[in-house]
């Protein structure tokens, strides 16, 4: 009903009062009522039973970059408070009765050979029954072996080329491998204690230590072009192909030969080692002092730590003789390298970085729900909530006298990489070599003290959001109707401090060292008051039918970072300065939501729900970039001419509005003969309509929300009997916004950001052995369906990544 604590919103209750029961899905494999996630976050009878709503991009724990970004991202309602206590904790009900339950799979990744991935999950239940309670021990183990494979592109505008002015080009190129190995264990306990039948006290906590070693070879095309249009620059600023041999398409350069000379082919090396560590814990009390009148009190902690000790990134580079050329394969551009002398790649950089980054959040709640009358019941609640972010950035950065040295690559070469999506990617770095050169050059290696300073503050701030309040809900229930009506009061304060870190560009070689940067602590301080009220009204004149209208006003906040009071000037003299800048000024955007459904249940396990939403939206949050003329402002610099910097900034838009229409259906087929009978079909489809009005850097336009597909749906067939159960389904969302430029079709980052359509098919099948073991099998994304990101037109592409199809295989254990 949108009264709970910003978007941690609860699932339905499984018993709704009176039999205004909406007709579920319970009847559905689990992995498809998880795809499924159209259930509405209305409030049940209780709290305390209540379960959290699973997210798509949690319903696994494997990593799949792809879709956990596209599909997480396509809710505009983000969970933006909260998120660090998402290890859900099951409580000894959830065991059905067995004490003990053992899950363990194995899984194959097809972008990667060697060792599988595997976990195993043990839950161990010991009941107390002279004290009736008792205690249910949580205990788990990863070792995740995963793979990545992706090309990075970005565009750059020529001006008063013939085909006409700001022509898209590539100025820089990227192909990744990235490797990463994980070890996870993780152990928990919940403690349930009973001392009578109206009271329940539940206390649990999970610790959980985890080590993360990514090794990334990376193979970088940098034509040392830059943006257009630069203050005093002439025609063609930088353009770096050879006009001769262009081939140009609706304003996008898709084949061109590199001019001799002009850039630098770039062989780079992330070699990282991240320790993560996680603590969780909440208190749950629950006690019914009357008939439908009760009080409970919960409470929960969750710290997260990431530490990057020692994060390595080398680069070797060849500027005289590096060579390539690339062409459009549809709309991916393809890179070709031209030969190299031998041993010619020599030492560019190197950098190191010890890295603290660390999450908390504490919330406390206490309600009181009490039955007035048959029929009628009120529930008063308050809470305090407190959520923290903090970096601290540890940045060394180090270069030969003369960059890039000569020679060198030859005494870190490792193995042959092989393909990345297709195409050869060479020789790679090998790590222990990487360091061991590293460490012999030391003495000769000077520190870059500019950017080392401005890049160690640039990125470090520590935010915290304290969101204190109340809700209020009156409930009526009589015969087949029920309405709820309610308001919550919430005042947060968002506070924190971060720093103002600039860099004109220039540290010369000469000593003593000029260490053109300046930093300065900044501080920030906001707060909010919001009466968010909330109705629903439920009507269910049979069993098989139910209606409901819910309209309601929503909170989505920034999140700590994006208000963050920090700014980050890179005056880089290469590619285009960057200003990255927090917005301690950003509000939160208010949604005023109208939420029709109707659910039919036309016969046993099958149904239909219609669903209508229309919001509107005040100050929506959009990610924005673009350029203007900007001149490093901190006194403790020396002058600089004034440059066209690219601007970073999350913004609020005017106002925003959004329409969508909704259908979901599921049908076991039981009027078929047998076995048929036991199949069945499900699917659902959205359209959505969305707008917002957006002012970037003085241009005011309309762009769709952020992260709102027009089209998102799932499709499939299922099969279930007492002892098999099986599904194959496709999901599928079409292209959206991800963030605003100063206009659709800018360059070089400062145009509209979008992630591309996709279509995924995945399958599954499990056999029940006997009636307590399980076994099971998982295909996902068997069409090795990619993730593609492109900015302003699909011509120009930016991100390509494919993790490729997985296949998984385990077992389910429980007495």
């Amino acid at each position: 009903m949108g009264l709970a604590a910003g978007q941690a919103v609860r699932a339905q209750s499984d018993d709704l009062l009176g039999g205004l029961v909406t007709p579920g899905l319970g009847f559905l494999p689990r992995e498809i009522r998880e795809l499924m996630i159209y259930e509405e976050p209305w409030l049940g009878r209780t709290f305390a039973p209540a379960e959290w709503r699973t997210d798509f991009s949690e319903r696994d724990v494997r990593r799949r970059a792809a879709d956990a970004y596209a599909i997480d991202q396509a809710e505009l309602r983000r969970r933006r408070i909260g998120g660090l206590a998402d290890i859900r904790l099951q409580t000894d009900e959830d065991l059905d009765g067995r004490w003990f339950d053992l899950k363990t799979h194995a899984e194959w990744f097809d972008q990667r050979g060697g060792d599988p991935s595997w976990q195993s999950r043990l839950r161990f239940k010991v009941e107390l029954p002279e004290i009736d309670a008792g205690i249910m021990f949580f205990y788990r183990h990863r070792e995740r072996n995963d793979s990545a494979q992706s090309e990075r592109s970005k565009w750059a505008g020529a001006v008063n080329m013939p085909e006409g002015r700001d022509t898209g080009f590539i100025y820089e190129h990227e192909q990744r491998s990235s490797l990463e190995d994980e070890v996870m264990d993780e152990v928990g306990a919940v403690f349930r204690w009973e001392p009578s039948a109206a009271t329940r006290l539940l206390i649990g906590g999970v610790y959980r230590q985890q080590e993360d070693h990514l090794i990334e070879q990376r193979l970088e095309f940098d034509t040392r072009a830059g943006t257009a249009d630069l203050p005093g620059s002439p025609p063609r600023r930088g353009y770096p192909y050879q006009s001769a041999t262009d081939v140009v398409e609706d304003g996008v350069v898709t084949g061109a030969t590199l001019i001799p000379g002009f850039g630098r082919l770039e062989r780079q090396l992330k070699d990282e080692v991240e320790d993560k560590e996680r603590i969780s814990g909440f208190i749950d009390f629950h006690h019914e002092y009357a008939p439908d009148s009760w009080f409970g009190v919960k409470g929960e902690y969750a710290r997260r730590t990431n530490r990057e000790p020692n994060r390595f990134d080398i680069e070797f580079a060849e500027r005289t003789d590096a060579m390539w050329s690339y062409h459009m394969d549809g709309d991916r551009p393809v890179f070709v390298p031209g030969p190299l002398a031998p041993n010619s790649l020599g030492l560019r950089k190197a950098e190191f970085e010890n890295n603290l980054k660390r999450r908390e959040h504490a919330e406390l709640e206490a309600l009181v729900h009490h039955a007035l009358m048959p029929g009628h019941s009120i529930e008063a609640g308050i809470f305090a909530q407190r959520t923290s972010d903090f970096r601290d950035i540890g940045y060394q950065r180090w270069e030969p006298p003369v960059s890039p040295m000569a020679d060198g690559f030859d005494q870190v070469a490792g193995d042959d990489i092989g393909d990345v999506l297709g195409i050869p990617l060479g020789v790679g770095i090998d790590p222990d070599k990487a360091r061991a050169y590293f460490a012999s050059l030391a003495g000769a290696l000077r520190l870059m003290n500019a950017e080392t300073l401005l890049k160690n503050f640039g990125e470090d701030y520590d935010m915290t959001r304290d969101i204190t309040g109340g809700n209020l809900l009156y409930r009526w229930d009589r015969m087949n109707w029920r309405l709820h009506a309610g308001v919550r009061y919430e005042s947060a304060r968002t506070y924190g401090s971060a720093y103002d870190a600039q860099w004109t560009g220039v540290e010369p070689a000469l000593r003593p060292p000029t260490v053109q940067a300046a930093v300065r602590r900044t501080e920030s301080s906001k707060t909010e008051n919001d009466l968010l009220p909330a109705v629903l009204l439920e009507y269910q004149p049979e069993t098989s039918w139910h209606f409901a209208a819910n309209l309601r006003q929503t909170l989505q906040r920034p999140t700590l970072r994006e208000s963050a009071p920090s700014s980050y000037v890179h005056g880089d003299d290469g590619v285009a300065p960057l200003a990255r800048l927090g917005n301690p000024n950003l509000d939160s955007s208010r949604q005023t939501q109208l939420i029709l459904t109707a659910n039919h249940a036309f016969a046993p396990g099958s149904m239909i729900r219609v669903k209508a939403e229309a919001w509107k939206v005040d100050q929506p949050l959009t990610s924005a970039s673009w350029f203007q003329s900007y001149q490093p402002d901190n006194p403790a610099l020396s002058t600089r001419p004034t440059a066209n910097y690219r601007f970073d900034q999350t913004l609020n838009a005017d106002d925003g509005e959004l329409l969508r229409l909704g259908l979901h259906y599921a049908q076991t087929f039981h009027f078929l003969p047998h076995p048929f009978d036991q199949i069945g079909a499900f699917a659902s489809y959205d359209y959505t309509h969305s707008s917002q009005e957006l002012e970037v850097n003085g241009t005011r336009r309309d762009t769709p929300l952020s992260h709102q597909p027009r089209h998102r749906g799932v499709a499939g067939f299922f099969y279930r009997s007492h002892r098999w159960k099986g599904f194959v389904s496709a999901d599928l969302h079409s292209d959206y916004l991800v963030s605003a430029g100063g206009s659709r079709e800018g360059l070089s980052g400062a145009g509209d950001l979008w992630v591309d359509q996709r279509i995924t098919l995945n399958a599954g099948l499990s056999w029940m052995l006997r009636p307590d073991l399980e076994i099971y099998t998982e295909f996902n994304n068997i069409t090795n369906a990619a993730f593609r990101m492109y900015e302003g037109t699909p011509r120009r592409q930016t991100l390509l990544e494919e993790t490729g199809p997985s296949m998984r295989i385990g077992a389910h254990w429980t007495f």
